[in-house]
């Protein structure tokens, strides 16, 4: 009698385990993407600065990587090589920057604050 009670229970646990785990429900992936992983965030604060006629990113929410990667205190920079899509007042990137070799340096004029200079390798947009 007490195999049987035993074995009607093992068989209800079975069933609702395979029910449970059986069940299709949409899944929500907040899975952290290769853009958060490799790329740094960055905003567009300055569509066209006063010094380089250039774009400005702001990289305060990721301020420990870009000041290791840069060796800098500095969280403003000026963006070389941004694509004109992404040029727009407020926007929020995903960027992979490299530091200027000093052939591709460009000259600024002296009217506004001058600041550091990243070369966009490559941009995403994120929300």
């Amino acid at each position: 009698v007490k195999i049987k009670k035993t074995m009607k229970y093992t068989l209800l646990c079975l069933i609702a385990c395979f029910t449970f785990l059986g069940c299709n429900k949409e899944k929500v992936c907040s899975c952290v993407t290769l853009y958060q992983i490799y790329y740094l965030k960055a905003k567009v604060i300055q569509t066209n600065d006063i010094s380089c006629n250039m774009p400005v990113l702001d990289f305060s929410e990721d301020s420990l990587r870009i000041r290791s990667l840069t060796n800098t205190d500095n969280l403003m920079y000026i963006a070389s090589k941004l694509q004109s899509d992404y040029i727009i007042q407020n926007q929020k990137l995903y960027v992979s920057v490299v530091s200027l070799k000093p052939s591709e340096e460009f000259p600024c004029n002296t009217i506004g604050i001058v600041l550091p200079r990243l070369k966009i390798v490559d941009a995403k947009k994120r929300e």
